[in-house]
């Protein structure tokens, strides 16, 4: 399976390169051009996912940053609860 998620300094994003088209014309979520550098950038138009995809970069949409401590020490526990 492949990695659906990158962090970046803390911060969670979830990829969709494959799908950024569609997530992009929902409207639902913004997507971003995660770039090699760690810095990202709003996509604003097809022609921005166009470009991200013919330069191999991934797309995603933002999650939020992680908890700085957890408190059973798993990662899982970040993103998954029993609520």
């Amino acid at each position: 399976m492949k990695n659906q998620i990158k962090i970046i300094d803390g911060f969670v994003w979830f990829l969709v390169t494959d799908k950024a088209k569609e997530v992009f014309s929902s409207g639902l979520f913004d997507v971003y051009k995660l770039h090699n550098d760690d810095s990202e950038s709003l996509c604003e138009s097809y022609a921005d996912i166009n470009d991200a995809l013919e330069s191999g970069l991934s797309l995603a949409i933002e999650v939020d940053f992680l908890p700085e401590e957890s408190p059973s020490g798993s990662l899982a526990n970040c993103f998954f609860s029993e609520d």
